[in-house]
């Protein structure tokens, strides 16, 4: 059966703002031993690809036992109410210098920290050991701070909406496409979900409850049982976790 192109009017399209400045954050702490300062950077994605995290600890042992000081630092990423942080550690043993600075990573991959969530927190420890007498101090790293993600931004094309292949003369088959650009790799297809909802004619709520899933090119479609003329479709890109939100809204004229 030879499908009828439905015209539509574009809606307002939404789409998450520019990656923010990269900021990170940095915190310190003391033994009688040592005192460290740790900066930690964004966890900037590139594409769906997990992404290690800097971090710097900078250290200064007691200049007359520095070669009896071991030095590390262990800090942790995560929301409220998960049980799965994200941790990483930098160190620094004796007989070694008894200044400077040690690397270390946090290793983030894209889903890890739902948006619905809420902020990352993190937090560090500083330990030192000592071993003249084998003996280890712990102090807390203070202020505790949060981890930015900084996601590829979307673009999400004007969707598509045709009458269906179907018995009821209200459904609608809607496809469009999304894309990430990405900070190597060019512009390639979004991952995350679809959602589309529906408002009818004289109505204020939207009614929603159907999904599809982007391809790897970011091609995506979908079918709605309902939309007579004049409904709008909201069609909502979410859950992506390395790229984005975004959204447009379409009007069925006809």
């Amino acid at each position: 059966m030879r499908k009828t192109v439905v015209s539509v009017v574009v809606g307002v399209l939404v789409v998450a703002m520019s990656s923010p400045a990269l900021a990170g954050g940095t915190f310190s702490g003391a033994t009688s031993h040592a005192s460290a300062t740790v900066t930690f950077q964004d966890a900037v994605f590139d594409g769906p690809d997990c992404v290690d995290v800097p971090f710097e600890m900078t250290f200064a042992k007691t200049p007359t036992e520095a070669d009896n000081i071991a030095v590390s630092v262990q800090i942790e990423a995560v929301q409220q109410g998960s049980n799965e942080p994200r941790t990483g550690t930098a160190y620094n043993g004796g007989y070694d210098k008894a200044s400077g600075t040690e690397r270390g990573t946090l290793y983030i991959c894209p889903g890890a920290f739902p948006d619905s969530a809420g902020p990352i927190g993190v937090t560090g420890t500083l330990t030192t050991t000592y071993y003249v007498n084998d003996s280890e101090q712990t102090a807390a790293l203070q202020p505790a701070g949060q981890l930015t993600l900084v996601k590829n931004p979307t673009t999400m094309s004007t969707p598509k909406v045709v009458r269906a292949s179907s018995w009821s003369s209200d459904a609608r088959t809607i496809s469009g496409k999304v894309t990430a650009a990405t900070r190597t790799r060019g512009t390639v297809g979004a991952g995350g979900t679809i959602q589309v909802a529906v408002k009818y004619p004289g109505s204020k709520k939207w009614v929603g409850g159907v999904t599809a899933y982007p391809d790897s090119f970011g091609n995506w479609t979908t079918t709605v049982d309902k939309a007579p003329k004049g409904s709008q479709l909201r069609v909502t890109l979410v859950e992506c976790g390395w790229c984005t939100d975004a959204q447009k809204v379409v009007k069925v004229t006809r």
